[in-house]
């Protein structure tokens, strides 16, 4: 697999309001790293993701409305 379809996401629904969930197109092929951070560059939230993992999903029911960013990298990939 070519390093950069490894993060090809779909993050839904948009907008959440109990959890936003976030689906890999291929499972994850290295151990991966996914950041939440708000507009203002905050880690808000983070999570390490196995190999073969296909879906993670945050629990977003303690998080105000607001606009939220994801950032999932690899020690080959970097993608925000």
């Amino acid at each position: 697999m070519d390093v950069n379809d490894a993060f090809d996401v779909i993050v839904m629904p948009n907008p959440a309001t109990d959890y936003a969930n976030v689906i890999f197109t291929n499972p994850i092929s290295e151990e991966a790293q996914v950041g939440f951070f708000s507009v203002d560059g905050k880690l808000i939230w983070e999570q390490i993701i196995e190999i073969g993992t296909d879906q993670i999903n945050i629990d977003m029911t303690s998080y105000s409305s607001a606009v939220y960013l994801i950032r999932i990298e690899s020690e080959n990939y970097h993608e925000n």
